[in-house]
């Protein structure tokens, strides 16, 4: 989870939410929150991130399309937006499990999270020994060799205060 244009921790919160209405979603793990320098254009506002880990019987990529519509139930309009630019919400799907996937919609593992430090260091709080499928590497591992200089500090103020409560 991404986002750095309005009520942030907010809209997590309501994306969590909407994510766990489904009956086939439950919830395992929620990383701390992070505050991280822009990827892409540099003027504008720095972006918090975290992670969520779910159990779920979905396909992934039924789960890519609920996290899709969450965004636009939470007012992103990708048509709209620039590439890496400003946005109030980015609900991606990191991983599944170990599967390995690469269609026109969704590339599993996400293809570039062995180089963004924003995504490793929230995983690494609540799955630290996954194991890419790929690069046979645990996060801990691609968080310690990662050649990303980007700035991320853990929000110890910042919290999903109001998880299940929409």
């Amino acid at each position: 989870m991404g986002g750095n244009q309005g009520d942030v921790i907010g809209g997590f919160c309501r994306a969590v939410d909407l994510l766990l209405s489904v009956s086939s979603i439950q919830l395992f793990a929620l990383s701390s929150l992070y505050k991280t320098q822009p990827v892409g254009p540099q003027n504008q506002p720095d972006y918090i991130n975290g992670i969520i880990s779910v159990k779920t019987i979905l396909t992934p990529q039924s789960l890519l399309d609920r996290l899709l519509e969450i965004e636009a139930q939470l007012g992103r309009n990708r048509d709209l937006e620039q590439r890496w630019g400003e946005r109030c919400i980015d609900l991606d799907l990191i991983a599944f499990d170990d599967v390995v996937l690469d269609t026109p919609t969704l590339i599993l593992p996400h293809p570039r999270m062995a180089q963004r430090r924003f995504v490793l260091q929230p995983m690494a709080d609540i799955a630290p020994n996954w194991c890419h499928p790929l690069l046979d590497q645990t996060v801990d591992m691609l968080l310690n060799a990662v050649n990303d200089p980007s700035r991320v500090e853990r929000c110890s103020a910042l919290a999903f205060t109001s998880l299940g409560k929409a």
